[in-house]
């Protein structure tokens, strides 16, 4: 019985990390400028506006809310082991903080250690659904982040919104 709360106790703690960090998100600006500073962030922010500006789309706008919700999001698989979306729509969409977003999208990936933003992205690309959502006229806005977890791998995440 014991053993079975100690494998709880990260899930759980996760769940708080999470719910804490969607509620601090809201203080947070919707949009700003790129991200500057992390360097893999701003890698994968280039990557996924060079894929779009080649398809004559204008770039997002960089979203920190978005980009905490991603990073939450993206930290719960890595240390889940386990590779899922979340219910974007569902969990922003009743958050007062994030009212003026109007249409969301989501995508995840894991990849080994020494993939590059670039790398990541071209495998987003790879795949009719997340270049969908890479391509979408109607996001104007991106949240990005990515977690490495205890063996090394990526665990990234791209969150798509429309202001």
């Amino acid at each position: 019985m014991a053993g079975s709360r100690v494998r709880r106790k990260p899930t759980v703690v996760l769940i708080v990390a999470a719910a804490i960090a969607v509620v601090a998100a809201g203080c947070l600006p919707d949009t700003a400028p790129p991200p500057t500073a992390d360097p893999y962030q701003r890698a994968m922010y280039d990557a996924v506006n060079r894929d779009r500006a080649h398809h004559g789309l204008p770039p997002l706008t960089f979203s920190p809310k978005l980009s905490v919700f991603a990073g939450v999001h993206s930290c719960e698989m890595a240390g889940s082991n386990r590779l899922f979306h979340s219910d974007l729509p569902g969990t922003l969409h009743h958050n007062a903080d994030f009212a003026a977003f109007g249409s969301l999208g989501e995508n995840v990936i894991l990849a080994p250690a020494h993939w590059s933003a670039d790398q990541l992205q071209a495998a987003w690309m790879g795949s009719s659904n997340h270049r969908a959502n890479i391509l979408n006229g109607a996001f104007n806005i991106v949240g990005l982040a990515v977690c490495s977890g205890p063996d090394g791998r990526r665990w990234g995440t791209q969150a798509f919104g429309a202001l």
